[in-house]
């Protein structure tokens, strides 16, 4: 009979700590997110060789996390542009997708620490950090992009 009565409770905290767990991890992405770790920081030439093994990897994006004007006076080539200064920034990577791979730069390291941070906390798994920016990339002699004028 003990037997008949312990078997009982232990299903029902079993079932308590399986409901729990399912709370715990669908309640909020963060909490799943918390367990990644964050951006990985990458040299000019790691970088470099990153865009080389990705090329045509529609699934591979270079991020420019500088103001427009900022990336108009030169970016890496094929980057696109999120201000992580921008009031809009989380909404705007909101709409990016979570599972592509991202390299995130900014003109010295520290706006695209931010950017990547913001970034990890909504989940997305695959982040490089370009350390020293897109100024140690010039300085590196790696080639940049301007934007066409337009008159």
């Amino acid at each position: 009979m003990r037997t008949r009565k312990s078997l009982p409770l232990v299903a029902v905290v079993s079932l308590g700590l399986v409901v729990l767990a399912s709370v715990s991890v669908g309640g909020c992405c963060t909490d799943v997110c918390a367990l990644k770790p964050g951006a990985q920081g990458v040299t000019v030439g790691e970088a470099y060789d990153l865009i080389q093994a990705n090329e045509g990897n529609a699934n591979f994006v270079i991020l420019d996390v500088r103001t427009q004007t900022e990336y108009d006076s030169g970016h890496i080539e094929g980057a696109i542009n999120l201000d992580v200064t921008s009031e809009t920034f989380s909404d705007d990577v909101g709409n990016l997708d979570r599972n592509n791979t991202y390299l995130v730069y900014c003109a010295a390291g520290a706006r695209s620490g931010q950017a990547a941070d913001i970034m990890n906390r909504a989940c997305f798994g695959h982040l490089y950090d370009l350390t020293g920016g897109i100024t140690a990339w010039i300085a590196a002699d790696f080639p940049v992009t301007e934007a066409v004028q337009t008159q």
